[in-house]
């Protein structure tokens, strides 16, 4: 029993922790670009503000792999409790908490059930990934954003060059200003986008995971279950025929 309470403490909040560390180690880096100056620098050269766009994008969908890290995490903890509790033989299933998984496992366990096993499976998958496609929405519009940014970073570098009939020695100083702001938009909103998506698609891509590996357990659990209790049925039918 000490065991399985000790692997079960190992489990709790695993999905929220593993987050916490992939978060802390990106707001480690954030503050010593800040400390450094360069994300400043970034921000103020981006006159198009496509740059502090894509930031707050990147830091809301944090905030929403957070909040998903912490629902999975709560599922997984009610599925190793049932787990445990089904190992030291402590409770039925039946009289668990509600949860993702129990709910699905009643609603396997039902004598005439409204959907298939195949159709509860995936209503579970469904439930348990919840909103993931629109943060997968969102790694792709920050790419486009940094794309969005080239396109008019270039467009005003080659504006200035249009926009010139004759040029002198005055002028080559002004011209190459102009153009380099227009370089400098076009490369921070480029790196911006690329990075920013990079890194929110790894913590969506960690939490599919978490989500999937969430859903087999629970098959797997559920199979487990019915098995066990078709078993005890023959064996109790088995009896009262010898009797």
């Amino acid at each position: 029993m000490m065991s399985n309470n000790n692997q079960r403490n190992e489990h709790e909040h695993r999905v929220l922790l593993y987050w916490l560390l992939m978060i802390g180690l990106l707001g480690f880096a954030l503050v010593v670009l800040i400390d450094m100056g360069i994300l400043q620098q970034i921000i103020r050269a981006d006159v198009t503000r496509i740059t502090s766009l894509i930031f707050v994008l990147f830091v809301l969908s944090c905030c929403h792999c957070g909040y998903r890290s912490w629902f999975i995490s709560r599922e997984c903890n009610h599925l190793f409790r049932i787990l445990a509790k089904r190992e030291n033989h402590s409770i039925s299933s039946k009289a668990m908490a509600t949860s993702l998984a129990q709910n699905y496992i009643n609603a396997i366990q039902q004598s005439n059930p409204t959907l298939t096993p195949s159709q509860q499976a995936e209503l579970l998958a469904e439930s348990i990934r919840g909103t993931h496609k629109v943060g997968w929405f969102v790694v792709g519009v920050l790419v486009k954003l940094g794309l969005l940014g080239t396109v008019i970073g270039f467009v005003m570098m080659l504006g200035t060059v249009s926009d010139i009939d004759s040029i002198d020695v005055s002028d080559v100083k002004q011209l190459m200003q102009q153009m380099t702001q227009g370089m400098g938009i076009a490369m921070y909103t480029t790196m911006f986008g690329l990075i920013g998506s990079m890194l929110l698609g790894a913590q969506y891509l960690f939490l599919e995971r978490s989500a999937d590996r969430f859903v087999s357990q629970t098959l797997a659990l559920s199979d487990e279950i019915t098995s066990s209790e078709t078993e005890s049925a023959d064996i109790q039918g088995a009896h009262s025929a010898a009797v």
